[in-house]
């Protein structure tokens, strides 16, 4: 019985300290969360289909990179201090490649290269 409560503190333990790593998002209605998504995918969706993708796997990537996106600026900004910028310019290039899955990097920089 000893072991198992050892265990379970050791557990929670390592999961608090694993969550204390990642930083936190900060808090943003869902309506913004959800527009910026979309028009995101709007527009990195149609350039990944240029690329080669089938529309369904374009459409699906293009979500998941900028739902990636918006957790980035969550990061790094306060609703408030969000809605007073630009969009455009809450991320960097760099942030679209990185939330890009890695077999997309090479595709997302030689797009927008040319």
């Amino acid at each position: 019985m000893k072991t198992a409560f050892q265990f379970l503190l050791a557990a929670s333990c390592s999961i608090s300290l694993a969550t204390a790593e990642e930083p936190q998002l900060n808090s943003y209605p869902s309506k913004p969360i959800v527009g910026f998504v979309i028009s995101c995918t709007k527009s990195v969706g149609p350039n990944l289909y240029q690329n080669g993708f089938p529309p369904y796997q374009a459409g699906y990537l293009a979500a998941e990179t900028c739902a990636c996106l918006m957790d980035e600026i969550r990061k790094k900004f306060t609703y408030y201090e969000f809605k007073m910028i630009n969009p455009d310019k809450s991320f960097t290039s760099q942030d679209v490649i990185d939330c890009l899955p890695n077999n997309l990097r090479d595709v997302w920089n030689y797009s927008t290269n040319s």
